[in-house]
């Protein structure tokens, strides 16, 4: 059987892997524009969700759609006031409110390009916990899309790498301490073992000396999140923070 093909005579399935990239592409562009924080914060996320992909063998579709969940997470911040996004203390009960629409927002947003429609509902869930005590609808284990867990995991370690108004970021040891102690409550125990080895794995790379290592923006900016005792600037000299506070007991990306 001869494959569907448009006018212009390229397969359907190429068409809508087309229309997906630039839409991602546009939409991280919109957030860079708005908020060159969250979207160097989200390009960094990107790296970790990708190096934790490889350990846990995910490929295909399912890895496209994760590394563009990524990408988009913070989506839905666009909603939410600057004032309170960069709040320097503790938010109150109405803007907690306010945070935890921000991934339906992103859903909403997302899903208007019916091609993203599974990315929309990995953002929808990347702030859900492993044990249940997230949001937006209190999933928990593996009711909760593998894809949005690893962006959760990739996410809080970001955060606690990053500066705020209030401490400096956490180093690469301590943040990794951090999310590993959380394993089993906050996050998938799976998920948190792929970032250690991640991190493990390019500690042992880096000590042997490997050629080329960082000859891409990806591998640069994996060693400094994973092995640096901070995290300098990417290739245009901005920081890689993200609008979070602490949050129960780790800190999480609001």
């Amino acid at each position: 059987m001869r494959q569907k093909t448009t006018a212009a005579h390229v397969p359907d399935d190429r068409v809508g892997w087309a229309a997906r990239r630039a839409a991602v592409t546009m939409a991280a562009a919109a957030i860079h524009a708005c908020d060159g924080g969250t979207g160097a914060h989200s390009d960094d996320v990107v790296h970790l969700c990708d190096a934790i992909a490889d350990e846990l063998g995910v490929h295909g579709d399912e890895r496209a759609e994760l590394l563009a969940a990524a990408q988009l997470h913070d989506i839905g911040k666009v909603a939410i006031s600057h004032d309170v996004l960069n709040k320097p203390g503790p938010l109150d009960d109405r803007e907690w409110g306010l945070i935890r629409q921000h991934t339906v927002t992103g859903e909403r947003i997302i899903q208007s390009v019916p091609e993203l429609d599974g990315v929309g509902r990995l953002v929808r869930h990347c702030h859900e916990r492993w044990d249940g005590g997230g949001y937006p609808d209190g999933l928990s284990g593996k009711q909760i899309p593998l894809g949005s867990r690893i962006v959760f995991c990739a996410d809080a370690f970001h955060a606690s790498r990053s500066d705020r108004p209030y401490r400096r970021g956490r180093n690469a040891q301590a943040a990794l301490d951090e999310i590993g102690s959380s394993s089993g409550s906050q996050f998938d125990p799976e998920v948190v073992g792929a970032l250690l080895r991640a991190a493990e794995r390019l500690n042992i790379t880096v000590r042997a000396g490997a050629d080329g290592l960082t000859a891409t923006l990806r591998s640069r900016r994996l060693v400094a999140l994973l092995l640096m005792p901070t995290v300098a600037g990417d290739e245009r000299d901005e920081r890689s923070t993200t609008m979070a506070l602490d949050s129960d007991c780790l800190v999480a990306s609001r």
